[in-house]
């Protein structure tokens, strides 16, 4: 699959104790921990041009179609190599959600979402972005998020450097799940391709409201998460899983 790319990208972390992760992975992945510490990030963003890699442009644009999009993921190893695990994967598009589910077995659901971004003056008269982004499931009490924050205007976006935390969760390229119809329950990795993030560090959150991690057994309690913002990366190209 090809995605045109990834827009305006929240990623909002907690820290937790890697032995309370490690109880709701499966069995042969292991926790990726920085300096000690799990980290599991709530990734809200927009998905712009998804379609397939390999057709003539024409039909590429026609068949393709843009989400909005929110994850709850952890930083897993299998074997040594590090990648990701998704807790659950919400998306906009009901086409998207059905086909990477049956498809890839990935734990997508439908969801409402609403975003939307302002020019603010902040309280030391510095331009902002304020940036809003809400969504919940297609049904009564179901998880839910609601996140507003400000990124400075004018702030310079850089990649993360080696060996930082900022590289340690998001310079990641391949994804683990098992697939429905292998032979084999055990893990299998896809790879993700794709230049870079560069990031912003959010001037502020203002509020983050969400039940997100809660459904999936994970309480944050009242610690404040780490926030980065990128206005994206493009051309994205997924590979299809493999057995690791």
């Amino acid at each position: 699959m090809h995605h045109a790319a990834w827009e305006d990208a929240v990623f909002i972390h907690y820290y937790f104790n890697p032995v309370e992760i490690a109880g709701l992975l499966p069995a042969d992945l292991e926790v990726d921990t920085y300096q000690g510490t799990a980290w599991v990030g709530l990734v809200l963003l927009t998905e712009a041009g998804i379609g397939p890699a390999y057709v003539p442009k024409f039909l590429k644009t026609c068949l393709s179609l843009t989400h909005h999009a929110v994850n709850v993921r952890t930083y897993v190893k299998r074997n040594g190599v590090p990648g990701i695990y998704f807790f659950s994967l919400d998306a906009t598009s009901a086409l998207a959600s059905l086909g990477a589910k049956l498809l890839f077995n990935l734990p997508y659901k439908l969801a409402v979402m609403r975003r939307r971004h302002e020019i603010i003056s902040s309280d030391t008269n510095e331009l902002c972005v304020r940036y809003f982004f809400e969504s919940r499931r297609r049904w009564k009490d179901a998880p839910r998020v609601s996140v507003c924050w400000d990124v400075k205007k004018g702030t310079p976006a850089k990649e993360a450097e080696i060996g930082s935390f900022e590289e340690f969760c998001v310079e990641r390229y391949c994804l683990f799940n098992s697939l429905p119809f292998a032979s084999s329950r055990t893990t299998h990795r896809g790879t993700i391709y794709h230049r870079p993030w560069k990031l912003k560090e959010a001037t502020s959150l203002i509020h983050c409201e969400s039940t997100m991690l809660q459904s999936h057994g994970i309480e944050p309690s009242r610690q404040k998460p780490r926030v980065h913002f990128s206005e994206g990366v493009s051309d994205i190209d997924f590979w299809l899983f493999q057995s690791t």
